[in-house]
């Protein structure tokens, strides 16, 4: 039988509400954590399925996973094995897909289950694995299984196929850990992409054009740990924000950043907000 949410509204609604960490950015920088050796300490951790999802994946990779108070973790990837992945839970997860960039990046030959139960054909992978391949990451798809060659990457120019948030997360994960100038053209702009853009940054690599659609990203081999407040969930706070509009209730959101909700704040005042 469907699950379903039953609402019994028409009634006004008042009080204060937190935004929460957004889940679009603690994912890949969860899988960020795996580009160093060095401890890694995340905060404003949204506690969602995904997210625990990914943070069991890594730990089954042999990452040392602590928590350091409800939403604050710290992560230290020095002894992963891409051998002891989980892919069963790797298969039950679309954002599994950041890990391609991130393993790319520390070792030379993996394999991983294809996302999600991903279906083979016209996907949306295909611009992720046009852009790793780019960097001279060698994938071949076998068995459900994309196996990875990544010894001779090195940094290039990129021209993605689209404007994929997640495949221009992998670009980047990569392009964080090669030497030299990667280049990174028709880039997401979305401001998860930049939180990852900033943690990259703090781990040692040099990005310009956060914010734009061209990415220019000076790598470096050995990158450092770094400690990350995750954005607030710009979904999540539009959400709200409609909410209060909707009951012509007077509910107050807390840990917005305004910045990151100009159409949605533009569009409520055409309504009379």
């Amino acid at each position: 039988m469907a699950q379903y949410f039953e609402i019994n509204g028409g009634k006004k609604l008042k009080g204060t509400i937190e935004v929460r960490g957004s889940k679009n950015a603690a994912t890949p920088i969860l899988a960020a954590t795996l580009l160093t050796d060095k401890k890694c300490t995340i905060s404003n951790i949204p506690l969602i399925e995904d997210v625990f999802r990914m943070i069991e994946i890594i730990k089954g990779l042999g990452a040392e996973i602590k928590w350091l108070g409800k939403r604050k973790i710290s992560i230290i990837a020095k002894n992963i094995d891409p051998k002891r992945m989980d892919y069963e839970a790797v298969k039950k997860m679309r954002s599994s897909i950041l890990l391609l960039g991130s393993l790319s990046a520390r070792f030379d030959n993996f394999k991983i289950p294809y996302p999600g139960g991903c279906v083979i054909g016209s996907r949306p992978v295909d611009t992720h694995l046009s852009a790793l391949e780019k960097l001279g990451v060698k994938i071949k798809q076998l068995n459900g299984f994309f196996k990875v060659d990544s010894k001779n990457c090195k940094a290039n120019e990129i021209v993605l196929k689209e404007f994929s948030v997640t495949a221009t997360e992998n670009a980047m994960m990569l392009a964080a850990n090669l030497p030299g100038k990667t280049v990174i053209k028709i880039a997401a702009t979305e401001p998860h992409v930049q939180d990852l853009a900033k943690f990259l940054s703090k781990m040692g690599a040099e990005i310009k054009g956060i914010g734009t659609n061209t990415l220019e990203i000076r790598g470096r081999k050995e990158l450092k740990g770094a400690t990350h407040e995750i954005i607030a969930d710009a979904n999540e706070a539009a959400t709200f924000l409609i909410l209060g509009v909707a009951t012509k209730s007077p509910i107050r959101v807390k840990n917005v950043n305004i910045d990151h909700l100009d159409l949605v704040v533009e569009k409520l005042r055409e309504f009379g907000a």
